[in-house]
């Protein structure tokens, strides 16, 4: 116990757990808990939770709540930063950061460390939407009203394929890559059909359906991404000036058109990470 080194678990193989003999893996567990080796630490934990100390040495169970307390810190902790680690979108950090906030003990100094981090990046995030430049990634396009995803219908490889709405899966025909094009512009394509998100060249009024296309230079490819307000945008068609929308937000498989954009909650979405 005097050595600096942390105990391994497997230390403790050889002793008996129904007399003072189970007292070691609790006090190798504690030795490893203030070095901070908190995996060692909290098998140890468990190690001493699974003793079964009788006769005189039966005080020794009395402790296990001990140990039940620190090894419920821990998994605690693990789940708020295994929370953060694989939160992609702003609403997830956020969510990841309340869970961090609320982790007191041993493990606060670890949790503030990851919430800063989180909220670097969300800060990051909002300037990157209000420069207009998005980061080049694949995001799932999610209508602000409906909740709902911009759609290849049953994953077509069609070109013209019109293109809904639809609850949000985040299967493959829901995802679609992001790639600058120069000019503030971007080319939308979708994972599924490797088909460019499409706004029919001859048809620049209000209604006209959104389709996809085989990828090209055409300017019926080229989409405007400009911030509205928090985690929403508007997309602009470069060849009509119009903005992406749906027909009928309140329903699945309703079609994504084009309209002049009047800032209606139809006409924003949000760029989320699937």
């Amino acid at each position: 116990m005097i050595d600096p080194k942390l105990i391994a678990p497997s230390t403790t193989t050889g002793e008996r757990s129904d007399n003072y003999e189970a007292m070691l893996p609790l006090l190798y567990a504690v030795k490893d808990w203030n070095l901070e080796k908190w995996d060692d630490a909290v098998a140890l934990f468990r190690q001493f939770r699974q003793t079964k100390p009788v006769n005189s040495d039966a005080w020794i169970g009395e402790i296990k709540p001990f140990a039940s307390a620190r090894v419920e810190e821990y998994t605690t902790y693990q789940m708020a930063a295994d929370r953060h680690s694989k939160a992609k979108s702003t609403d997830e950090k956020k969510a990841a950061i309340e869970m961090l906030g609320q982790i007191k003990g041993s493990f606060e100094k670890q949790a503030s460390l990851l919430i800063a981090k989180g909220t670097e990046e969300i800060a990051k995030q909002a300037q990157l939407a209000k420069e207009g430049k998005i980061p080049e990634d694949t995001y799932c396009l999610v209508n602000r009203k409906s909740h709902k995803a911009i759609d290849v219908p049953y994953s077509s490889h069609t070109d013209g394929c019109k293109l809904t709405q639809y609850a949000l899966t985040k299967s493959s025909n829901q995802k679609w890559k992001l790639t600058a094009i120069g000019g503030g512009a971007y080319q939308i394509v979708s994972v599924c059909s490797g088909k460019a998100l499409n706004a029919p060249e001859s048809h620049t009024g209000d209604g006209v359906v959104i389709t996809q296309q085989s990828v090209s230079d055409a300017p019926s490819e080229r989409w405007k991404i400009e911030s509205t307000d928090g985690e929403y945008f508007r997309i602009i068609a470069a060849s009509s000036g119009k903005a992406l929308s749906v027909a009928d937000a309140g329903k699945s498989n309703s079609p994504v058109i084009q309209t002049t954009y009047t800032g209606a909650s139809e006409q924003q979405w949000k760029l989320q990470v699937p």
